[in-house]
């Protein structure tokens, strides 16, 4: 295993089809959700969009990127921390690899888990929940395609 370099990242994907405003998924996105006259309705997918966005990076209320973040800033955790405890002199140049790349290892797991949400995921993992405060507030259900119905109408409930 050869030597790393670079920092730690937080890199999440979105769905081209929730960010593409033009897409039928995107459209299909009712946003006819009311909690007082309709209950059943949907998220609209702009919200939806931004759900995601803040459940995997946001930087206020729950987020994937918070858990990262407050798992790097722990200094039992902290991937440069640890090296620099390693940098001291003696032993051979393998030697120094070794627990270079033994600490790095280490925390960088422990950063993935938390990255992960294995400390919990950010409103119980769905995407119809603003995760920008941690009230995780419920914006609607997701219309999905159904196979061979095709997706809900949005005049109806």
């Amino acid at each position: 295993m050869g030597p790393r370099s670079g920092p730690t990242r937080f890199t999440f994907r979105v769905h081209p089809d929730l960010k593409n405003e033009g897409s039928e998924f995107f459209r299909k996105q009712c946003g006819n959700y009311n909690p007082q006259t309709n209950p059943d309705g949907f998220i609209s997918g702009a919200q939806l969009r931004d759900n995601v966005r803040q459940h995997e990076g946001g930087t206020t209320g729950v987020s994937h990127y918070l858990n990262y973040k407050n798992a790097q800033d722990e200094n039992e955790n902290n991937v440069g921390v640890g090296i620099e405890a390693v940098l001291q002199p003696g032993g051979t140049d393998e030697m120094f690899q070794k627990a270079v790349e033994s600490v790095f290892d280490a925390r960088t797991a422990l950063i993935d888990a938390a990255n992960r949400g294995m400390e919990g995921e950010p409103c119980e993992g769905l995407a119809e929940r603003d995760g920008s405060t941690a009230a995780c507030v419920f914006n609607g259900h997701i219309n999905f395609k159904i196979k061979d119905f095709g997706f809900a109408p949005c005049n109806g409930n």
